[in-house]
């Protein structure tokens, strides 16, 4: 799940602008997408925040698809 912010993107589509404590953001085409459930491969749905913890995501990555 999560809720678009319309408005002038920080950065290219898929760029992680938030990667802290409970929030999770990233940059979209038309503005940013409000992470507010995460679902890796193969796990359970969670919290943004509780993947934070697991997973190490740093602010300027960036999201897509999966190397082949």
């Amino acid at each position: 799940k999560a809720d678009a912010v319309a408005g002038a993107a920080a950065a290219l589509p898929g760029t992680v602008v938030n990667a802290s404590g409970d929030d999770l953001a990233v940059s979209t085409g038309d503005g940013i997408l409000l992470i507010r459930e995460v679902q890796p491969a193969g796990k359970r749905v969670m919290a943004p925040g509780e993947f934070l913890r697991g997973y190490q995501v740093k602010v300027g990555e960036k999201f897509g698809p999966a190397p082949i």
